[in-house]
């Protein structure tokens, strides 16, 4: 089952599956001759050529269009953009496809008038595919002149190889996604859709109280961290990695407790069995260019606690109203969304983490101070 191979196995039949269908690599190869910034081929094409490839379908049988998503924030006029569509127009001229071409800087331009739903300015291409209606969707493929693909995964492979689709309610409402799924059931009916939330889901109730960590919780926020790293990214590191991290519990503890020795914000949320569910902290500036603002470190929750309003209260007591900015992973879009909720907007900033993290690659966030 492809499903159940390791990530880089996954990669390699991903690869194998999607040059079945013979528009993909021609596509692919004509757009890496182009200097388009930031470019994927991305949603129907890909991962429906998957599901008929599953299901003994023709590869290309089925597929409405090849979307093709850009990021040129240089030029938000819709003449910029047309010239890009008709560029790419002519180039598939002599292809038997429909060729959708969007530049992602400027959708929030005409988001809400579209889908009703208000779309803040996005920082790439890669942040766009985090917003699609079903986590299914989220998958980018480019390749370099080489033929070297390079794909963007967030949520991972798994669900598109077993015909899974689940809602993403970052930004599309539910109508959208009722009417996709609606439609893909239709053309593949061995599919199976998730429920969207529904919003009694977003508001449980749970007994917690918050305070500030002391010394003696160290081995406590060590574990819960642990727990939650494995919840929470999962689909982008390694049983290796979180194996590594289980057994390196004894000397963060030892770390974790120098760092809780201090007045500066370390809030843990405890519930109703004194458990630690939550955590956030807070502190003076890290990098050196914002020397004098407020960073938020870190907001940790237990996926049991998610949609309880926990997050929201922890980021309250570590933070307050005050402005502020904080690091993000890239291809963490739930915890974009929920900071965006609350006023924090990339500015621009990226970086890596260390290899001993994968070298995953974060967004800085800012916001002003809230009212």
């Amino acid at each position: 089952m492809l499903s159940r191979l390791p990530l880089n196995a996954q990669l390699t039949e991903l690869e194998v599956v999607l040059r079945q269908n013979r528009h993909i690599p021609e596509v692919l190869g004509r757009l890496a001759s182009l200097r388009l910034p930031g470019w994927y081929l991305t949603a129907g094409c890909l991962f429906q050529t998957i599901w008929n490839v599953q299901t003994g379908r023709a590869a290309d049988a089925g597929i409405k269009d090849y979307d093709i998503f850009y990021f040129d924030d240089s030029d938000l006029s819709w003449q910029a953009e047309n010239a890009v569509i008709e560029e790419i127009a002519a180039l598939f001229a002599d292809l038997d496809i429909e060729v959708e071409v969007r530049n992602e800087a400027r959708v929030h331009l005409w988001y809400e008038q579209k889908f009703g739903v208000p779309l803040a300015p996005l920082s790439s291409a890669e942040e766009a595919i985090d917003n699609f209606a079903a986590t299914t969707c989220c998958l980018g493929v480019r390749s370099d002149r080489d033929d070297v693909w390079q794909v963007y995964a967030p949520h991972g492979l798994s669900d598109i190889f077993n015909l899974v689709i689940r809602p993403n309610p970052v930004l599309a409402p539910e109508s959208v996604y009722r009417a996709k799924t609606a439609r893909w059931l239709e053309e593949w009916p061995q599919l199976t859709v998730m429920a969207w939330p529904r919003p009694e889901s977003y508001t449980r109730s749970m007994e917690y109280q918050l305070r500030q960590a002391t010394p003696a919780d160290a081995e406590a926020v060590v574990l819960m961290h642990t727990q939650v790293h494995e919840q929470c990214y999962g689909h982008v590191l390694s049983e290796e990695f979180f194996a590594a991290r289980r057994r390196s519990v004894p000397e963060r503890t030892e770390q974790r407790r120098v760092g809780l020795d201090t007045t500066d914000p370390r809030i843990i949320a405890l519930d109703a069995d004194q458990r630690i569910i939550g955590f956030a902290d807070a502190g003076p500036a890290r990098d050196e260019e914002l020397a004098g603002e407020l960073e938020l470190y870190s907001i940790y929750v237990l996926e049991e606690a998610h949609g309880t309003g926990l997050g929201k209260a922890l980021l309250d007591a570590a933070i307050g109203q005050q402005a502020a900015y904080l690091w993000v992973l890239q291809d963490n879009p739930r915890a974009q969304a929920f900071y965006r909720k609350n006023g924090f907007q990339p500015d621009g900033a990226a970086a890596t983490l260390p290899e001993s993290w994968a070298s995953l690659p974060e967004i800085r966030m800012h916001r002003s101070q809230q009212a």
